[in-house]
């Protein structure tokens, strides 16, 4: 009797013991099926090196942005990145220099047909080019939220052409050639070559603007427009200025 309960109770053990390996080994299986459907369903995050994809990264590499959305993964293919880099960025360099005296010209000839009284003609130039830079990266952002198709709102779309335009490039943001939207990455490769045109223009004007005098004596000049800008429009004159604001400047 107690050989046939020892039996018994050494059958129960085993089936217990058996039923939670099943168990577990279920949960296990089930885990890795999870695992497997979840990176599966992520293939975007590195997109395909595609025709379109290399083009618009070769883009990126001579821009000096560099995303790091798609990136070389054999030796031969950084040594290669590394050469192309040194002759791509130069030659870029060149490319976005003539962009930007065109652009130059451009702002000139607006310049001729505007007056600010308070301003003189670099800060006037200056100006040009912010709300130029401000026009075109709401223009670009529209075109991207509305033909990219990739759900970004307004706020991506403007925040990623910033982003791009002054060659920061964290890389949260990209565009990619997946999912049939390879021809437009073209045109935003031409837009993406104006932006930063734009804004290396924008960055000259600004220095120049504060290394042809100290920058201490420009704000007083600033100053001192605008002073006399508002006595104008006030009718204060010459001699209406009165007060403590008078002796400041």
């Amino acid at each position: 009797a107690a050989t046939a309960a020892a039996n018994t109770t050494a059958n129960a053990t085993t089936a217990a013991a058996s039923a939670g390996y099943a168990s577990l080994s279920a949960i296990q299986l089930a885990s890795l099926e999870r695992f497997a459907h979840a990176a599966s369903a992520e293939p975007s995050r590195h997109p395909k090196w595609e025709f379109w994809n290399s083009v618009y990264f070769s883009i990126t590499i001579a821009t000096t942005i560099g995303y790091g959305h798609i990136a070389p993964a054999t030796t031969g293919g950084r040594v290669f990145c590394i050469i192309y880099a040194v002759v791509s960025v130069g030659l870029m360099g060149f490319t976005l220099a003539v962009i930007s005296e065109e652009f130059n010209a451009l702002v000139k000839r607006i310049n001729r047909h505007i007056d600010i009284p308070i301003l003189g003609e670099e800060s006037e130039n200056t100006v040009i080019m912010f709300l130029l830079l401000f026009v075109y990266l709401i223009f670009s952002s529209l075109l991207i939220q509305l033909a990219y198709g990739q759900g970004w709102s307004f706020t991506e779309s403007f925040y990623f052409n910033f982003i791009s335009y002054t060659t920061i490039g964290l890389g949260d943001f990209y565009l990619d050639g997946d999912s049939g939207r390879s021809g437009f990455l073209l045109f935003s490769a031409m837009q993406l070559l104006i932006g930063i045109s734009i804004v290396a223009s924008l960055v000259g004007a600004v220095t120049q603007f504060f290394t042809t005098a100290k920058p201490a004596v420009k704000l007083l000049e600033l100053a001192r427009s605008i002073k006399t800008f508002l006595l104008l429009r006030t009718g204060g004159g010459k001699g209406g200025g009165g007060g403590g604001g008078g002796t400041f400047f």
